[in-house]
């Protein structure tokens, strides 16, 4: 029975090293290394910034009053007069959009609807 208990002894003791060894030998390989690297600084966007986005009315009672949008039919481009046609129409949509060239920041606009009440959106 002694050598039964011996035996019993130096095999859990041989199990638990070749385990400790097997678990450092994990932590210690490159492709453990890469799969957490990969997660820690993995971005769908790529390495570039989130751009920030531009101001606009998260609802439309904080929109109110909407500004008047101009009238399309000012434009001769008719591309230009259907933006202004369909701004007209949906103002309310207009003023919970942003307007992605920025125009918050250097002419003070508060939402997308600011740019058909001028001719901001015309180029």
């Amino acid at each position: 029975m002694n050598q039964t208990l011996m035996r019993s002894s130096v095999s859990c003791s041989v199990s638990g090293l070749l385990l400790i060894v097997l678990l450092f030998a994990g932590c210690n390989s490159p492709a453990s290394h890469t799969s957490h690297t990969d997660h820690s600084t993995s971005n769908q966007a790529g390495t570039k910034p989130t751009p920030r986005i531009p101001a606009f009315f998260d609802s439309l009672d904080r929109a109110r009053p909407l500004p008047a949008v101009l009238d399309p039919k000012q434009f001769s481009d008719a591309v230009v007069a259907k933006a202004y046609s369909y701004a007209q129409q949906n103002p309310e949509i207009f003023a919970q959009q942003p307007c992605y060239c920025y125009c918050d920041a250097g002419e003070g606009h508060k939402s997308l609807l600011d740019c058909y009440a001028t001719t901001h959106s015309v180029g």
